[in-house]
């Protein structure tokens, strides 16, 4: 069974083509976080079709949130200099929002761990 979940974030906006049958193509990469690991991500290469690949490049941009169901697909090429290589890429089944709209365009409060705190009690506050 050649079945792959994946939650992670778009590294950037998907690179959509029309083939001369009309059918869509799409290809993007995403960052995913290994378990256990807050410092270790890996880039992985995916690419979608048809109703799929569309949905992708309207509604994911970079940074975006994006949980996938995809199989891995093995492609043997020859490069530029005559060296055989193999490449794995995923191909997207479906597709799924990993956050909400609202999720996304909230401003992210960020505090310092070293910022001074401030209590109403203070009695040096300005105001």
């Amino acid at each position: 069974m050649n079945v792959c979940i994946f939650t992670g974030r778009m590294v950037r906006p998907a690179d959509l083509k029309k083939l001369n049958n009309g059918k869509s193509v799409c290809n993007f990469s995403v960052a995913v976080p290994r378990d256990f690991s807050k410092d270790k991500v890996d880039f992985l290469d995916f690419v979608a079709f048809d109703k799929t690949a569309d949905f992708i490049c309207q509604y994911f941009e970079k940074g975006a949130k994006i949980n996938l169901t995809a199989h891995a697909q093995q492609s043997q090429f020859v490069d530029k200099n005559g060296m055989h290589r193999n490449k794995v890429e995923f191909v997207a089944d479906r597709v799924e929002f990993g956050e909400s709209r609202a999720d996304r365009e909230a401003p992210q409060l960020v505090v310092e761990k070293d910022a001074p705190q401030l209590s109403v009690y203070d009695e040096d506050l300005p105001f």
